[in-house]
């Protein structure tokens, strides 16, 4: 192979995932939630940005690995995409009672959030592309 680290590879997919879909549609949303609630809530707005990440990667964990553009968009994956929808669904209500839970019950629960949850992502993000060859799909090169 070409590349010898696999993980290179699918790290720089994530990332350009991040910034073509994900980054502009938050930062949109992030104006229109300053406009109404002023600066007050970036702290929140942050840490669920990191939360939001946090997701993105505990997904990729959990799906199987293939290199980007490997397979055919219109390959059905039966209920391993529907086990990955609950867990996003799950993850996602998780987060968000325990965002509500630090932020209604102690006073600087929204930079304790914050910081939570970038320990987390840097974290997983550190870990989640130490990938060799032998864990990508066979079929998918």
């Amino acid at each position: 192979m070409p590349v010898d680290d696999p993980g290179l590879v699918l790290r720089g997919a994530m990332k350009a995932f991040l910034y073509k879909y994900i980054v502009p549609f938050y930062l949109l949303t992030c104006m229109i939630f300053i406009l109404f609630w002023g600066i007050r809530i970036i702290p929140d707005l942050l840490m669920i940005f990191m939360n939001l990440i946090l997701v993105v990667l505990l997904i990729f964990l959990a799906s199987k690995k293939e290199l980007p553009f490997s397979q055919s968009f219109s390959n059905e994956q039966g209920t391993r995409s529907i086990g990955l929808v609950l867990l996003s669904v799950l993850l996602c209500g998780s987060m968000a009672a325990a965002h509500n839970l630090l932020i209604t019950r102690l006073s600087y629960g929204a930079a304790l959030g914050l910081g939570i949850s970038t320990v987390l992502t840097v974290f997983l993000w550190r870990k989640s592309f130490h990938i060799s060859w032998d864990q990508i799909t066979r079929d998918a090169v």
